[in-house]
């Protein structure tokens, strides 16, 4: 169910993901991540997520 009215978002239900540059994402070799893992690429401004290909 989605809600049209934004002041009904429960602050407790909301994840946070770390912030890291494309730098130390790709520097990130061991233990290698998990697929699906996330991530908030600053210098692309966007969330990413870990695949079988790397960081997409």
């Amino acid at each position: 169910m989605f809600l049209n009215n934004h002041s009904q978002i429960d602050s407790e239900s909301l994840i946070s993901v770390p912030k890291v540059t494309t730098i130390e994402l790709n520097a990130i070799i061991s233990p290698t991540p998990q697929i699906g893992s996330l991530a908030f690429d600053t210098d692309k401004d966007r969330l990413v997520e870990y695949t079988s290909t790397g960081w997409k």
